[in-house]
């Protein structure tokens, strides 16, 4: 383990809350109730890319197998970490790897479902699912968007 690692998780538990945070942020466009530290670790951009992606993905969904466009949008909103590398492990699959500083440190693995439900969404939202009879039910919008926010917060804060 790297100096000093052990001693501050911080990047991670801000990782954490920024993931958790991610529905809230999606769904309101509001400013957040979460710690300024957080908060501060993103640019209003960046936040609003964020929920932009997280709105988008939510309106334009598909089914298991077959998230083609959502595969490819992924790996876009990770383009501009220095470190990323995303890659298509299958159909629709993606693995992104940041490389951090110490390559003897502690390695940290996130994951973003991106399925839907075969369920007619009656939200009222203004950024509804466009495909009828499918939407993001299980939040796996959020997932994946809380995926994308948490390596940018990991590559600006958590790479020792």
């Amino acid at each position: 383990m790297a100096t000093g690692a052990k001693s501050d998780r911080g990047w991670l538990r801000r990782s954490y809350l920024f993931s958790f945070s991610m529905c809230e942020m999606i769904s309101s466009n509001q400013p957040l109730n979460i710690p300024s530290k957080l908060h501060s670790s993103f640019t209003d951009s960046l936040r609003n890319k964020f929920i932009s992606l997280g709105q988008s993905l939510h309106q334009h969904l598909e089914l298991a197998f077959h998230e083609d466009q959502t595969a490819d949008r992924l790996p876009a909103s990770l383009s501009s970490l220095p470190s990323a590398r995303a890659e298509r492990v299958t159909k629709t699959g993606i693995i992104a790897r940041l490389r951090g500083r110490d390559h003897h440190g502690p390695v940290v693995a996130l994951r973003g479902d991106i399925d839907v439900l075969p369920i007619q969404e009656a939200t009222g939202l203004e950024y509804t699912s466009m495909n009828r009879g499918v939407m993001h039910a299980c939040g796996h919008d959020v997932h994946a968007t809380g995926a994308v926010g948490a390596a940018h917060l990991l590559v600006k804060n958590g790479r020792s």
